[in-house]
């Protein structure tokens, strides 16, 4: 049961460009990437460490069909004490992101930055953003999940893998306390809940202004 969609980017506010001086925040543009699928995983064995390497998953059925001029972005969100992955697939054509990059998009730049095997984790830790929000859930749930942005490797663990134009982002929740009671008191209602996770690299001066939406999914009641 249940069903995943893409949210709709201009909903969300993130930083503008004079948000240094103040603190102004504006509706984000169009998403850099398209959701093109979503799929839970769950094991007998444990949870999966990469989409591109398990047999069965959405990727490794379908990679021969991603054309070979796209950058491929995996969101694969870990909850090791359910066994089970939530993963979502995001695709962006290489001449969209020429282009964003010759109009000088500074979320473009960030995210070449991202992708770069030369970048270090510890930069990939400090600046990815997660904002989550609840759309539908019973009051507990509601109460016990914040909507405020995370930069999510300063709560949990995550590992990147970049190969080519291929990038994995896995984050591993239930390092967190807080993550994992949250996640045990959501799966005990998730068909009552509709949630949006959205994705964004965090602006911190004047040259990484506005802020945009790299890629989102919305789970409704899976």
């Amino acid at each position: 049961g249940g069903k995943w969609s893409e949210p709709i980017a201009s909903s969300y506010m993130v930083r503008s460009a004079n948000y240094m001086k103040k603190k102004k925040k504006i509706e984000s543009g169009k998403m850099l990437f398209r959701l093109v699928h979503t799929e839970i995983v769950k094991s007998r064995k444990g949870c999966i460490s990469s989409a591109s390497q398990t047999p069965g998953t959405w990727y490794s059925n379908h990679k021969e069909l991603i054309p070979g001029d796209s950058f491929l972005l995996v969101l694969n969100l870990q909850l090791r004490s359910l066994a089970t992955n939530v993963i979502s697939y995001h695709l962006m054509d290489d001449d969209h992101h020429a282009k964003e990059l010759k109009s000088g998009n500074p979320s473009a730049r960030l995210l070449r930055k991202l992708l770069s095997p030369d970048t270090r984790d510890v930069w990939r830790d400090s600046r990815i953003k997660m904002i989550p929000r609840i759309i539908e859930a019973p009051f507990v749930v509601r109460m016990a999940v914040s909507s405020r942005p995370v930069i999510i490797g300063r709560k949990v663990s995550c590992k990147y893998h970049m190969s080519g134009k291929y990038a994995e982002i896995k984050c591993n929740l239930d390092s967190s306390s807080v993550a994992a009671a949250a996640i045990k008191l959501a799966h005990k209602w998730s068909t009552k809940i509709v949630c949006e996770l959205v994705w964004l690299l965090e602006g911190q001066n004047i040259k990484e202004l506005p802020e945009q939406l790299l890629a989102g999914i919305r789970l409704d009641r899976i």
